[in-house]
């Protein structure tokens, strides 16, 4: 069904007239053509008819219909042309859409071309938002939406209308970029595998020439989707940035399109940057707020930075937070002025965007003249850390984020302040890509590599500026790698740091064998809403509260149908947060995948139980049961508890318990006595008494 559904989408791509009906492709043409699609729709009927009722969708059901009929409509018709323009307007569908206009709550409306529209609705549709759709008599649609989704369907709708600004080769350009060789410039490591590449971080990912697949995602598409999908760029900026590494500049106005010249090394005097990139456009995405709390805990918990280090930044306002929570360094160009921003999200979700376009850095400078030496970084973190490790030193230096491997960046900052060449340093990544960039610099323009670090970082086998921060603050010792330092990196998740999160799901559900029943959740229920149904009527009502643990988890309360109300120390501060079901079914399937959700111990202790259990259940009344040296005689169960007759009275593994009506003791043991400890239970032969004749018998 899916495939069939793309074969007719991708017909109507092909369709002359994009404000004609869904199907009216087939009525352009050949009959054989048609045939050929009609028994595909034919054959996808029949699977659908044969679906479970669970798994049928109502929407692909219509669809087909659709499509049948006018594939009949054609096979009855000849291609008189009149005839085919008079059809094509009276089957024109009028409605489109996922959900019921009237069950759409809050409504808003958007009013576009039905191409734009149709883009956008796809849109709608892959970000599982409910819409519906009117045909008018201007060749328009009405777009109908939720309110609560109305930023979502906005960015789409901006998206879509943005994709007209650009010219068709800008876009086909953009399209068929070598994802590859754009990640390495960005400074993002890559690794091999076969004829592809992947990202350490998402071993899920494959890259090859410009396309890409995330397998756990289930998504993927070309060099300008990737940007978009990992980057969380919007489209203006993914397009501009894609245009920008193949060697164009875009006038932001008009979106024309000039090559830029190859860059060759000039004279210190000569030095030219291609500055037709206009500034009028948005610095900062998302507005600014006054609480940088988000970010300041993020560079220090996170990132190791310290708090009088993240405080010079604050006082010459190089750091800003945007109201999704992410951290925004500011860019200024040489007179001040703001020209844009290197962002950096906060959470576990990556996110990078850059959106300086006239070759500025982040930079930073603690000196007080003009400065004389530069060195220049890959990242605005790795710039903050070099800081934070060489404060003295670096009083001397400008320091200044490429923000990637940009030599632009390079070049127009040596313009802007004058500096000499050999006064300035390359301190880029130390893998592959950053040290091939530091060794091309030093080739064009005879600037060095800033090599002073190169043994701390083999040492340790680490990558970045950041990692070498983090191993010197915890003392690491030479079993260090970067893997392990990636490893212990906190991340927040709904500004919870994640191993607080952890404790949280590893504390269970608080009631008997929980964790295990949720594991039995995760295997046997596929559908994720399901999963989180049952997995909140695990944890049910209530909570708990404790001193704070190791990680600072102090306890949680649950909020019933919206989520976990989770606590933990921050300092000498209590901090709490709110974590939906959506969020916990997803950490707890990250911890049971990773095999972390329940402990060794807790299996074997799981599994003990279980084995006592069976053995209790086997029990018989007469039976012996021996624990090390003690016997007891097994009378039956009392109360979930096993009543016995113990040989010694004075043994340790009973307790007794006066009868109210006979006031005689009665003596027990509990089953997790017999968790804690060897037994072993027996049956005591019974030697029958046998008449040897009637006397005896009747005695």
């Amino acid at each position: 069904l899916q495939r069939t559904d793309l074969r007719l989408k991708n017909s109507e791509e092909r369709a002359e007239d994009n404000n004609s009906s869904a199907f009216s492709f087939a009525r352009n043409s050949d009959f054989s053509k048609i045939s050929a699609v009609n028994d595909l729709i034919a054959q996808a009927k029949k699977l659908y008819d044969e679906l479970p009722n669970d798994l049928k969708v109502n929407d692909i059901e219509i669809l087909l219909n659709q499509a049948e009929t006018a594939l009949n409509q054609n096979l009855s018709r000849n291609n008189n042309e009149t005839v085919k323009n008079e059809n094509e307007t009276k089957n024109k569908p009028n409605i489109i859409g996922n959900t019921t206009f009237r069950y759409i709550s809050k409504k808003t409306y958007r009013k576009l071309d039905n191409n734009a529209a149709l883009k956008a609705a796809e849109k709608f549709e892959k970000a599982n938002i409910k819409y519906s759709g009117k045909y008018n008599d201007d060749n328009t649609i009405t777009l109908t939406f939720s309110g609560a989704d109305k930023d979502k369907c906005d960015d789409i709708i901006k998206n879509v209308q943005n994709t007209n600004s650009f010219t068709p080769e800008q876009l086909e350009t953009v399209r068929r970029t070598n994802l590859a060789d754009f990640l390495k410039s960005r400074g993002q490591q890559l690794k091999r595998v076969g004829s592809e590449y992947t990202i350490p971080e998402h071993d899920s990912i494959r890259i090859k020439e410009n396309k890409f697949f995330w397998n756990s995602q289930n998504t993927g598409g070309n060099a300008l989707d990737f940007c978009m999908t990992y980057y969380n760029m919007d489209f203006e900026s993914a397009v501009t940035e894609l245009l920008d590494f193949n060697g164009h500049s875009i006038d932001l106005n008009n979106k024309a399109i000039n090559m830029r010249s190859d860059v060759k090394k000039p004279s210190e005097s000569e030095i030219t940057v291609n500055n037709s990139v206009q500034n009028e456009h948005k610095p900062f995405p998302n507005e600014l707020t006054n609480n940088k709390n988000r970010v300041t805990e993020y560079l220090h918990k996170i990132r190791g930075i310290s708090d009088e280090t993240i405080n010079d930044f604050l006082i010459k306002d190089k750091i800003g937070q945007d109201i999704k929570g992410n951290a925004v360094f500011k860019i200024f160009d040489k007179d001040g002025n703001i020209s844009g921003a290197e962002i950096s999200g906060t959470s576990q979700k990556r996110y990078k965007q850059t959106t300086e376009q006239n070759g500025n850095g982040f930079s930073f400078y603690s000196g007080d003249e003009i400065p004389k030496r530069a060195v220049f970084f890959e990242s605005a973190i790795d710039l903050i850390s070099f800081y934070d490790m060489n404060k003295e030193t670096s009083k001397d230096f400008l320091l200044v984020s490429m923000a990637g491997l940009k030599d632009k960046v390079v070049l127009k900052t040596i313009e802007d302040y004058g500096i000499n060449y050999s006064d300035c340093f390359i301190a880029s990544d130390y893998d592959e890509a950053g040290r091939n960039f530091a060794d091309k610099i030093q080739s064009e323009y005879g600037i060095n590599p800033l090599n002073m670090f190169n043994e701390d970082f083999e040492k340790y086998n680490l990558k970045d500026w950041n990692d070498l921060l983090r191993a010197e603050k915890t003392d690491l010792q030479n079993s260090v790698s970067a893997e392990n330092i990636k490893q212990s990196e906190e991340n927040l998740i709904k500004g919870v740091p994640e191993n607080i999160i952890v404790s949280l799901l590893k504390k269970g559900t608080l009631f008997e064998n929980g964790k295990f029943r949720v594991e039995t959740i995760y295997n046997d229920i596929a559908d994720k809403k399901e999963r989180i149904s049952a997995i909140k009527k695990e944890y049910g009502t209530g909570g708990m509260r404790n001193a704070a643990d190791e990680n600072g988890f102090i306890g949680y309360n649950t909020l019933n149908s919206k989520g976990i109300k989770i606590m933990w120390q921050n300092g000498d501060s209590e901090q709490e947060a709110a974590l939906t079901w959506n969020d916990i079914e997803k950490e707890i399937g990250k911890l049971i995948k990773s095999d972390n959700y329940i402990t060794a111990a807790e299996r074997e202790e799981y599994d003990r139980k279980n084995f006592v259990k069976a053995k209790i259940n086997l029990l018989k009344q007469g039976d012996t049961i021996t624990i090390g040296n003690d016997n007891y005689t097994f009378l039956g169960e009392n109360l979930g508890r096993l009543q016995v007759i113990p040989e010694n009275l004075k043994a340790e593994y009973h307790y007794s318990v006066d009868n109210l009506s006979t006031h005689k003791p009665e003596y027990f043991i509990h089953d997790f006595t017999l968790e804690r400890n060897d037994f072993e239970i027996s049956t005591p032969e019974i030697t029958p008494i046998l008449p040897l004749h009637k006397d005896s018998f009747e005695n």
